[in-house]
C-alpha cells in the first residue's frame, strides 16, 4: 500500500502532467484556429466547426482544472474514502485529456486542413 505522502506527490505530478497536456492541446488548437482563419477566409462552415471544437476544448480544460482542485482537497484530508474520491477525480481528468485529444484529431482529419 502506498503511504499517503507518496500518494499525494505522485497524484500531484500526474495531475500537473495532464493539465500541462491539456494546455498544450489548447495552445495548438488556438494556433491552428488562427491559421485556419487565414486559409479558410470564405469557408464559414469550417470556421464554425473549428470554433465549436475550440470551445469544447476550453470546457474540457475547465472541467479538468475543477477535478484537480477537488482531488487536491480530498488528498489533503487524507481519509481512505477521500483518497478514493481523489483517484476518481484523476480518472475523470484522464478522460478529459483523452476527449481533448479526440477533439484535436477531428481537426486533423478535416480534409481542408491536411497539408
Amino acid at each position: 500500500m502506498i503511504h499517503n505522502d507518496m500518494f499525494e506527490k505522485i497524484t500531484e505530478i500526474f495531475m500537473k502532467m495532464l493539465l500541462y497536456q491539456l494546455e498544450e492541446i489548447n495552445s495548438k488548437i488556438t494556433e491552428l484556429f488562427d491559421n485556419v482563419n487565414q486559409k479558410a477566409a470564405g469557408n464559414d462552415e469550417m470556421k464554425e466547426r473549428l470554433l465549436k471544437i475550440r470551445n469544447d476544448l476550453h470546457k474540457i480544460q475547465s472541467r479538468a482544472e475543477q477535478n484537480v482542485l477537488a482531488a487536491k482537497k480530498d488528498i489533503a484530508q487524507a481519509s481512505p474514502e477521500l483518497i478514493e474520491n481523489a483517484q476518481l477525480s484523476i480518472l475523470e481528468l484522464k478522460r478529459a485529456y483523452d476527449e481533448a485529444r479526440g477533439k484535436l484529431a477531428i481537426i486533423f482529419e478535416m480534409e481542408d486542413f491536411r497539408e
